[in-house]
């Protein structure tokens, strides 16, 4: 084998790698995009799934985000029930999120100034909603 053929024979070994390099700077950019959007849309995907939550649940129910992070979650104003009347008043819920070996899970949560309204009526307790 020439001089030349083996050349011939390194640029091709090199151009194949070429473009596996530029595959995979591609492959990683696009899961940095993607996660760059998850992470700027946090609030409306974790308000959408709240929402659905309560919607399964047949709740009445509102409640403002005040931030969802990686490790902690703040809502205020949670009210559930009829707003002129409501069952259940949170000033504020903070939730934390604690990760171990497997799936992330609900760590400490802390419930700022509750009110829970119930009724004894016919000798039944109800907390309505």
């Amino acid at each position: 084998m020439g001089l030349a053929d083996r050349d011939n024979v390194e640029e091709e070994a090199s151009g194949g790698r070429g473009w596996l390099a530029r595959g995979a700077w591609l492959g990683l950019l696009l899961v940095a995009i993607a996660a760059a959007y998850l992470w700027f849309s946090r609030e409306r995907i974790a308000g959408d799934l709240i929402d659905e939550y309560l919607t399964e649940a047949d709740l009445q129910a509102s409640y403002d985000i005040v931030s969802i992070g990686a490790q902690r979650q703040i809502i205020a104003n949670v009210v559930v029930g009829d707003p002129a009347a409501p069952d259940l008043a949170i000033d504020r819920l903070v939730v934390d999120v604690s990760y171990g070996l497997g799936a992330p899970g609900i760590g400490d949560v802390v419930v700022e100034r509750t009110r829970l309204y119930g009724a004894y009526r016919d000798g039944a307790l109800s907390f309505g909603a």
